[in-house]
């Protein structure tokens, strides 16, 4: 079909064809980011971290009809005396720790940070820098962290590791550029 013109419609057009397409990604991924299919957690896990913060309901009875275990709540952890390190040309500052349970074998750190760059440049505020020592085994980030920090500004981040359940004490290791700092924390103390 054509115009009076002798044009083809616009929906038969390369470019016509191309937006449709796009049209039609765009409303599905909206779709699915909206369901939660294209967030890092899953649904089942975001339930148990919303119990677990919010001191929710104990487990339903397992297969045998026991009653399962309670899951404990999350809980805040005490940060050292010193919360600033200075790296390179930037600053860090813990600013919370937080420590929830996962799954019955592991527990999950939260850690609230502030960067501030001193540098007139921007500077990168990622994960790669970060690594928790447990027993001496070094631990990545469970969820990746990419932020820019703009010149003599500063920005907040959460890092998430992931460690086995009644994990006592860790250290948090900041490596950046020639310079790097280890940092103790004890689990055992409760924030207060």
């Amino acid at each position: 079909m054509a115009d009076e013109d002798g044009s083809p419609h616009w929906w038969r057009t390369l470019p016509g064809i191309l937006t449709g397409v796009a049209a039609v990604i765009s409303a599905l991924a909206a779709a699915l980011h909206q369901s939660g299919w294209l967030e890092g957690r899953s649904a089942a896990a975001s339930d148990v971290a919303g119990h677990a913060t919010q001191g929710g309901p104990a487990e339903p009875a397992d297969s045998a009809g026991q009653p399962a275990q309670a899951v404990p709540a999350a809980r805040a952890v005490a940060l050292p005396v010193q919360r600033e390190y200075r790296l390179d040309t930037v600053a860090f500052t813990l600013l919370a720790a937080t420590l929830s349970p996962r799954n019955a074998e592991q527990d999950t750190l939260s850690l609230r940070l502030r960067m501030h760059n001193r540098d007139r440049f921007p500077q990168p505020f990622w994960d790669r820098d970060f690594r928790l020592l447990v027993d001496s085994r070094p631990l990545p980030p469970a969820e990746p962290l990419g932020d820019l920090v703009e010149g003599e500004a500063a920005k907040d981040g959460e890092l998430l590791f992931l460690l086995p359940r009644d994990t006592a004490a860790a250290v948090l290791r900041i490596h950046r550029g020639q310079d790097s700092t280890d940092i103790g924390l004890d689990f055992t103390k409760a924030a207060g």
